[in-house]
């Protein structure tokens, strides 16, 4: 037997009808009958709702549930062992353009090797 995606033998959509989208819209807003004064006090009204929704929501103290990603990786994948060498970089002038500009002195720091290597989440080094 075939079964497939079917309807039923009638048409689905009404046909006929006496109102319009715009009427069909106003109803179920519920802004059809109602005056534009009624209308800006039920959207105030509902704006306030909003706010109210919305600074209950900021207060609720989440962080018994929610983990960074960060945190994950950093405590499964541990680093291994890669020695950090500081460098510091003087101050110095900087052609560009036939102008020099002055670059402040830094601090940075490069790894020995080429790239970082992780344990795996089991293995002890």
């Amino acid at each position: 037997m075939l079964g497939g995606c079917t309807s039923p033998g009638k048409n689905m959509i009404p046909q006929g009808g006496s109102m319009t989208m715009s009427q069909i819209y106003q109803d179920e807003t519920g802004s059809g009958s109602m005056g534009t004064n009624n209308t800006n006090a039920n959207l105030a009204n509902n704006q306030s709702n909003i706010r109210a929704r919305l600074q209950n929501v900021s207060q609720i103290n989440d962080s018994a549930y929610v983990s960074m990603g960060s945190d994950k990786v950093n405590t499964e994948f541990k680093r291994l062992p890669d020695p950090e060498v500081p460098i510091y970089i003087y101050p110095h002038f900087v052609r560009l353009n036939g102008q020099s500009y002055p670059k402040p002195g830094m601090t940075t720091e490069f790894f020995l090797y080429k790239r970082n290597h992780f344990a795996l989440p089991n293995e002890i080094y």
